[in-house]
């Protein structure tokens, strides 16, 4: 089995966030050889996308016209599962939600191919040939932490093998559809990872070595390409997973995306724990008061005991 010691994240990691001030890229740069591969992973159902879509989806095609462009449905993403990664076939389809099964396609994508995996209510405003420098990259997010819309990598990444290989080990089912898909494969999942990896680079000289994996599990039919990978890891960049930020992820001057509507999979659920988040303060008052009211009403009841039987 590959173990997180075994993915070389020393040498692959830097939690590095870029700005439009230190983004080398004058935007109009034409990349002859970059480290990600030109091609774009998008998935849904079928072939027939909804039509509030379908622009966002031809401005990624009509911006990038020499990438690749690969399109998944349920049945194509199952076929790819299945002979290339048929170990994890079964948590496949046992995910109670489609949106689960979408979510662990693009790790596996990224894992096998590489590229840049859009969702498609993301559009391209620009060629996104300057950010093909970066050996894997992620989009910030408000409040805090990454986006998992929106993921490009080399093909066999260490951290995106980490996101795809730690799957089975977040898979659960909870009260609720969003958090369920929020946890097992969605957004805090990949948080969770990343902030595991980025841990794990900062004890590098406590034992994190530079060394090929000798254990990986053979009946994980693509850990040939991990061991290909490490022959070449140890002149890949500190840089290894940089953050977008905002700037470069909205309607700013200088972003390469935009956003439509989209993230139908949302129900009374998401609202209720978005109220949650944005009135925490206030609910937080009303936990405490809550908790002193118990308290003092349990202590006066054992007075009243204490005193009727004096």
């Amino acid at each position: 089995m590959l173990r997180l010691e075994d993915l070389h994240l020393d040498h692959y990691l830097s939690p590095d966030e870029l700005s439009r001030n230190n983004f080398t890229s004058n935007y109009a740069t034409t990349i002859t050889t970059g480290k990600i591969p030109r091609i774009i992973h998008q998935t849904y159902k079928t072939t027939n996308i909804p039509s509030h879509w379908a622009g966002a989806q031809k401005s990624c095609k009509s911006h990038n016209p020499s990438y690749q462009y690969y399109f998944w449905t349920d049945s194509s993403a199952r076929d790819l599962i299945r002979t290339e990664f048929g170990w994890f076939l079964p948590t496949y389809d046992g995910y109670p939600y489609a949106i689960q099964r979408a979510d662990a396609l693009r790790y596996f994508v990224l894992w096998r191919y590489g590229g840049i995996y859009i969702d498609l209510d993301i559009a391209c405003r620009r060629s996104l040939d300057p950010l093909l420098a970066f050996p894997a990259w992620f989009p910030s997010t408000w409040p805090l932490g990454v986006s998992n819309d929106l993921i490009a990598s080399t093909p066999g990444h260490p951290v995106i093998m980490k996101l795809a290989l730690d799957l089975q080990d977040h898979n659960f089912v909870s009260w609720s559809k969003y958090i369920t898909v929020f946890w097992s494969t969605g957004p805090m999942f990949v948080n969770n990872i990343l902030a595991s990896c980025f841990r794990a680079s900062h004890i590098t000289n406590q034992g994190l070595h530079h060394r090929k994996s000798s254990n990986a599990d053979i009946n994980r039919g693509t850990s040939a390409r991990f061991h290909e990978a490490t022959t070449t890891r140890s002149s890949a960049p500190a840089d290894g997973v940089v953050i977008l930020p905002p700037c470069m992820y909205s309607t700013s001057e200088h972003s390469f995306f935009g956003h439509c509507s989209g993230s139908s999979w949302h129900g009374k659920d998401v609202a209720f724990v978005t109220w949650l988040y944005k009135n925490s303060w206030w609910f937080s008052g009303i936990l405490m008061c809550a908790v002193v009211w118990a308290v003092l009403r349990k202590r006066r009841r054992s007075y009243v005991l204490i005193s009727s039987t004096v």
